[in-house]
């Protein structure tokens, strides 16, 4: 009678296991569907919004595409970065190859106004830079960049492309 019983104990541990399986699948074909819903890119920059002061006007796009903004502002302690017309499309995927996948990264304007007081020590480089991830950013473009300290820098058309392969960085 125990051995009836402790078979059909190990008879249910396939059907738990395909129960296992189909839920995983099913948590992660939900979580992709939404990610390509306008959703899922407002309740991340609302997320971002709480910790950061962070500003977006005339957004679309999801989570898993890419966005489109009018107009992108984060400020603080007197240093100020707008940009205006952005348009960001990236592989989400490549995040779990470890890689930042960026296929393109584009703006009309780019304005940084650094009003922070002068520091009362010299600059100092950091000990290090480390960005954990490999990142690529095939396509940047910015077609106007002003830099506003004292006085203003501005540069035009500018385009490139980054990697950073996990040693070494490339621009």
């Amino acid at each position: 009678m125990k051995s009836r019983l402790v078979h059909r104990e190990w008879q249910l541990i396939p059907t738990l296991l395909l129960a296992v399986i189909v839920i995983v699948l099913s948590a992660a074909a939900g979580l992709w569907w939404w990610a390509g819903t306008e959703n899922s890119l407002q309740w991340v920059m609302r997320r971002v919004a709480q910790s950061q002061p962070l500003t977006a006007e005339g957004m679309s796009g999801t989570l898993r595409t890419g966005l489109n903004v009018r107009r992108l502002a984060w400020e603080k302690d007197g240093l100020k970065i707008e940009a205006e017309d952005v348009e960001l499309a990236w592989r989400p995927l490549f995040l779990f190859s470890g890689t930042v996948k960026l296929d393109r990264v584009q703006a009309s304007a780019l304005r940084i106004t650094d009003r922070r007081p002068p520091s009362t020590e010299p600059f100092k480089l950091p000990d290090a830079l480390t960005i954990r991830p490999e990142v690529e950013l095939d396509d940047l473009r910015i077609t106007q960049v002003e830099w506003i300290t004292n006085k203003t820098i501005r540069a035009e058309d500018l385009a490139g492309r980054y990697w950073f392969d996990g040693d070494a960085h490339r621009l």
